[in-house]
C-alpha cells in the first residue's frame, strides 16, 4: 500500500508500511526485564537499541508497544534509500501525520540538495507543533544502521537538543550510532541497550520453546542451546522451526552449529554479503584463530589497519565481542565463527595451511605456546601441535598443570605421540600424579618397548619404582631407588622420595625422615614446588602414623608454606587433607572444613582423583561427625562413583575401607560394611605393612561387630606387635581400643580396663579425640568403668590423667545422644514436678547407663 504526498512542486511516492507499527504475533515471550529498560526510555530523550543482525530489535520494540498503552506513536522503518534527507524527513513527517493529521509541515521543494540551515526551518517547525502537544510522544527509527548522511546527522542532533520533555526517540540498528551522545549521558537523557542486553537468558529460552508445544526442551537442553547461540534470537527461531520436523531431537543439539543449513543460509545472505569484499576476507581469514587481538589479525591476513577494523566491526555489531575492558582482545560469536570457517574451506581450502602456520608462528613469537597448541588440535594440524607439546610438556609438569598436559596429550593421535618417548614419560608421570596407576603403567609400558635415551631410561625406571612401591611390593627393587640426576626438573627429588617411602616400608623411620627432608630440599631448589610438597606432606604422614600429630600439624603447614611460593596453581590439596584429618581428630570442625574445601576445589582444579577421593572421604567424616546422616551418605555415594570412575592403588583402597566401615559400623549398618569389605578388601589376608594395616582394622571391627570377639582378638593381637615393632603409635591407639572392646564384650574386665589405660596414655600427649568417639557405642561404659576404676584406686599405674579420661567420656555421651534411640521420658504432672537432676538422671537411664556410671556424671 502507498501513500502520495505532495509538496510545491514535485510528488513522492512512499510506502505506508514503512511507517506502521510491524505486526505482532500472539505468541510472543514478554520479556519483561526489557520492557522495563524502554520504559525507563519515556523519561529520556533518546533511546538506543544496538544488536546484532537477527537479535530481535524490531520484535522487542513492536511487542513492548503492543503491551504498553501509548497512544502516540510514529514508527519508521528506514531502508537505504532513505540516507537522502529529503526522503528522510518527508518518511518522518508522513509517519507523525499519521498520528497527528493535523499536523501541516511539508518539506519546500528545492532546485538542488537542500542545506543544513533550509532543513533546520523544517526542524524548528517541527519542534514547535510537537511542544504545542501534551500527550507522550514515542518516535521509533528501525534500522537506523542505514543513515550515514552528515545532514541527517546535524539534523537529528538538532532535533534531539531541542525535543519537548513529552518527545522521547528510540533508534534501533546493527551499529553504534554517529551522534554527539557525549552530553546526552551526562546528563542522564540517554538510555542504551545493547547486544548483551537484547541476548536471550535462560528462563527466556524456556518460555520461548514453551510456547510451541513440539519444541518444549529440558533443561539440558536450554542450556546447551543458550552456550551455542549465546541467547541469539535468530537463532533461536531458526532453531524452533527446524525441531518442529524432526521426530526425534536427542541427537541434535550436540550437532547443532553454525553450519546448519538454516543458519549458514541467514548468516550468508544477511551478514556476510551485506559486506564489502575486503571486509569478507577479513571475516574469513581472522576466524582461523579462536580470540583475536590486531597484531594477531595483522599477523594473519598480511595488513597493517587490524586495530581500525575490528574496532569498526565491533562498532557495527558484526557479531564481534570484546573479551576485555581494553578492547584489545575479541572473539566471533560462537555460530558465526562455525559459518566463517565452514566458508573459508569451502572458498580457500588450500589457504588455510598458510593462515595457520602464520597464527601459530604468531603465538610462538609472543611466548603463548599452549594457544598454539589449542589452534594446531582445532585444525586437526597433528604434527606442529606435537612438536609444540613436546617443546613444552616438561614446563607443564613443573607448573602442575597436569590435566591441561594429559587433555592435549589424548587429543594427539596415538601414531604422532608414540614418536616421542619422552612425551609419553611426561604423560606416564602426570597420569601417576593424579592416581591413575593403572593408566600411567600401561602407558609406561608402552614407552618401555621404544628405543630412548639414556636419561629417558632413568626417567622410566624411577616411576616404574614408584608405582611399584604404591602397589605395596617393595621386596624386591629396594636398591634401585637412587637414581639419577639427569632427570627433568619435575623428577628432581623423587627418588629421594621413593627411598624414603622404601625405608618406612622397611621399618627404618629415622632413614625414612631423611630421605623426605632430603627430596623436598632438592625439589625446591630445582622449583619443583609440588615434589617439594609432597615429599613434606608424607613425612607429616610419616609423624602422624607415629603419634605425633602436633608435629605433623606443623609439617603440614610447612607444605602450604611451600605451595604458596609458586606464583601459579599448586595443588596443595595433600597438604590440606592431611591437616584436616588432624583437626577433625582434634573436633576443631570448623577448621577442618575449611581445609576440605579448599582440598576438594584444588583437587577437582588440578583433576587429582586420588586427593579429591581423600578429600570427599574427610568431607564423609565431617559430616558423620556433625550428625549429619543424608549427607554423609551422599557424599560416600559420591566417592563410590568416583571408585568406579578408574582403578586406585591398594592403599587408598584400605583407607577409604577402613574409615568408611566405621562409620557405617557406628550406623549400625553392617550390611553396607560388609560391602565395602568385599569391595575394597582382599579376599585373602594381605601381608602386614603401613598400606594393609588400615584394611586389616576394617575387617576387625567388622568382626567385632557381628559379636565375633574371638575371631577380632586373634586378627588383632599381630596388628598391634607389628604397630608397636615399627612404632606406628597412631594405628596402635585403634588396636588397642579395639581390644579392649572385645575383651570388654568377653567379661575379661580387668584386661581391658589395663589395655584401655595404657591407650589412654598413649592418646593424652597429643589430644586424641575422635578416634575413641568412633570405635562404637561400647565405650562409653568402658570408658565409664575406667572411670570408677580410677576413682575407687585402681590402675594407680595407669599414666593418664582422670580430667583427660572424663572430657572424652563428656564428648562420648554427647556422641551417643546424637545415635541413641531415645526412650520417651513421661513429662510429670504439675503436683509431682522434677528436678532438672532428676530428669537427667531419668534420661541417662534411658541411654541404659548404670547406678554407678550415673554418679560419674
Amino acid at each position: 500500500m502507498t501513500e502520495i504526498i505532495h509538496n510545491n512542486t514535485s510528488q513522492t511516492t512512499l510506502l505506508l508500511t514503512k511507517y506502521s507499527i510491524p505486526f505482532v504475533q500472539d505468541r510472543l515471550v514478554k520479556r519483561e526485564r526489557l520492557f522495563a529498560l524502554l520504559d525507563e526510555g519515556l523519561s529520556r530523550r533518546l533511546t538506543l537499541i544496538s544488536g546484532l543482525a537477527g537479535a530481535g530489535k524490531t520484535t522487542l520494540l513492536s511487542s513492548w508497544l503492543a503491551s504498553r498503552s501509548i497512544s502516540s506513536v510514529a514508527w519508521i522503518t528506514l531502508d537505504t534509500g532513505d540516507n537522502d534527507p529529503v526522503r528522510f524527513w518527508n518518511y518522518l513527517l508522513a509517519a507523525l501525520k499519521k498520528t497527528f493529521p493535523d499536523l501541516h509541515i511539508d518539506i519546500p521543494s528545492f532546485s538542488s540538495s537542500p542545506t543544513l540551515a533550509e532543513l533546520e526551518l523544517v526542524i524548528a517547525v517541527l519542534i514547535n507543533s510537537l511542544a504545542a502537544r501534551a500527550a507522550t510522544i514515542v518516535i521509533i527509527m528501525d534500522d537506523y544502521q542505514v543513515i550515514d548522511n552528515p545532514v541527517i546527522q546535524a539534523n537529528m542532533s538538532l532535533l534531539i537538543d531541542h525535543l519537548p520533555a513529552h518527545v522521547h526517540i528510540y533508534l534501533a540498528g546493527r551499529i553504534s550510532f554517529s551522534l554527539p551522545l557525549a552530553r546526552l549521558r551526562a546528563r542522564a537523557q540517554l538510555l542504551e541497550i545493547h547486544s548483551p542486553d537484547l541476548r536471550f537468558r535462560n528462563d527466556e529460552i524456556n518460555a520461548f520453546f514453551h510456547l510451541t508445544p513440539e519444541c518444549k526442551l529440558d533443561n539440558t537442553e536450554i542450556a546447551l542451546l543458550e552456550e551455542k547461540t549465546e541467547g541469539w534470537a535468530a537463532g533461536l527461531r531458526l532453531v524452533s522451526i527446524f525441531l518442529r520436523s524432526l521426530s526425534h531431537k536427542s541427537h541434535f543439539f550436540a550437532a547443532f552449529k553454525g553450519t546448519h543449513y538454516s543458519v549458514a543460509d541467514y548468516l550468508l545472505t544477511e551478514v556476510f554479503y551485506q559486506q564489502p569484499e575486503e571486509t569478507q576476507f577479513f571475516l574469513l581469514y581472522t576466524s582461523v584463530p579462536q580470540h583475536m587481538t590486531s597484531s594477531l589479525c595483522d599477523a594473519i591476513t598480511e595488513r597493517h589497519d587490524s586495530e581500525t577494523m575490528l574496532v569498526r566491526l565491533e562498532r557495527a555489531n558484526l557479531f564481534l565481542f570484546s573479551l576485555d575492558t581494553t578492547h584489545c582482545w575479541y572473539r566471533y560469536h560462537h555460530l558465526f565463527s562455525d559459518f566463517l570457517r565452514w566458508y573459508l574451506k569451502q572458498k580457500k581450502p588450500d589457504f588455510i595451511p598458510i593462515l595457520l602456520t602464520r597464527a601459530i608462528a604468531w603465538y610462538v613469537q609472543h611466548d603463548m605456546r599452549l594457544d598454539a597448541i589449542e589452534l594446531a588440535l582445532i585444525w586437526r594440524d597433528f604434527d606442529q601441535a606435537t612438536d609444540l607439546l613436546v617443546s613444552i610438556a616438561d614446563s607443564l609438569l613443573e607448573r602442575h598443570e597436569l590435566t591441561t598436559l594429559l587433555r592435549l596429550v589424548e587429543q594427539l593421535p596415538p601414531s604422532h605421540a608414540k614418536k616421542y618417548p619422552q612425551l609419553l614419560v611426561c604423560q606416564c608421570w602426570a597420569l601417576l600424579t593424579i592416581g591413575q596407576v593403572e593408566a600411567a603403567e600401561r602407558c609406561l609400558d608402552l614407552v618401555s618397548d621404544m628405543a630412548v635415551q639414556p636419561e629417558v631410561s632413568y626417567d622410566i625406571i624411577t616411576i616404574r619404582m614408584m608405582i611399584t612401591t604404591l602397589r605395596g611390593d617393595t621386596a624386591q627393587k629396594f636398591e634401585q631407588a637412587a637414581h639419577t640426576d639427569q632427570s627433568p626438573s619435575w623428577l628432581h627429588g623423587v627418588p629421594s622420595l621413593q627411598q624414603g617411602l622404601l625405608n618406612v616400608f622397611h621399618g627404618d623411620h629415622i632413614a625414612g625422615k631423611k630421605a623426605f627432608t632430603e627430596a623436598s630440599q632438592i625439589g625446591l631448589k630445582a622449583n619443583n614446588y609440588y615434589g617439594a610438597l609432597v615429599a613434606t606432606c608424607q613425612l607429616a604422614t610419616l609423624e602422624q602414623a607415629q603419634g605425633k600429630l602436633h608435629q605433623s600439624a606443623n609439617t603440614y603447614t610447612k607444605a602450604l608454606q611451600t605451595a604458596q611460593v609458586d606464583t601459579a596453581f599448586l595443588d596443595a590439596s595433600p597438604a590440606h587433607i592431611g591437616l584436616a584429618g588432624i583437626l577433625l581428630e582434634w573436633n576443631d570442625l570448623v577448621e577442618a572444613d575449611e581445609h576440605i574445601q579448599c582440598g576438594i576445589r584444588q583437587s577437582q582444579q588440578s583433576g587429582n582423583q586420588a586427593t579429591l577421593l581423600s578429600s570427599y572421604l574427610a568431607l564423609a567424616q565431617l559430616y558423620q561427625a556433625r550428625g549429619e546422616t543424608t549427607a554423609t551418605e551422599k557424599t560416600v555415594q559420591e566417592i563410590e562413583g568416583l571408585l568406579q570412575a578408574q582403578k586406585h592403588s591398594s592403599f587408598l583402597l584400605y583407607l577409604l575401607a577402613d574409615t568408611i566401615i566405621r562409620m557405617y559400623l557406628l550406623q549400625n549398618n553392617i550390611s553396607a560394611a560388609r560391602k565395602w569389605e568385599r569391595f575394597c578388601l582382599p579376599a585373602t589376608s594381605p601381608p602386614l605393612d603401613p598400606f594393609s594395616l588400615f584394611a586389616l582394622c576394617s575387617a576387625a571391627r567388622l568382626r567385632l561387630a557381628e559379636h565375633n570377639f574371638h575371631a577380632a582378638l586373634r586378627m588383632l593381637d599381630p596388628l598391634r606387635q607389628y604397630a608397636e615393632a615399627n612404632q606406628f603409635y597412631g594405628p596402635l591407639l585403634t588396636v588397642l581400643l579395639l581390644q579392649a572392646r572385645a575383651l570388654h564384650a568377653l567379661a575379661k574386665q580387668s584386661q581391658a580396663l589395663t589395655i584401655l589405660a595404657r591407650a589412654f596414655a598413649l592418646a593424652e600427649p597429643e589430644r586424641y579425640c575422635r578416634t575413641f568417639l568412633e570405635t562404637g557405642t561400647p565405650m562409653v561404659h568402658l570408658v565409664s568403668q575406667l572411670l570408677l576404676a580410677q576413682n575407687q584406686g585402681y590402675l594407680k599405674a595407669a599414666k593418664c590423667s582422670r580430667h583427660y579420661v572424663q572430657s572424652i567420656f563428656s564428648l562420648l555421651v554427647g556422641e551417643k545422644q546424637k545415635t541413641a534411640q531415645l526412650i520417651p521420658v513421661v513429662a510429670p504432672s504439675s503436683h509431682h514436678l522434677l528436678s532438672t537432676r532428676e530428669l537427667e538422671i531419668l534420661q541417662l537411664i534411658a541411654y541404659g547407663f548404670s547406678n554407678q556410671e550415673i554418679a560419674l556424671f
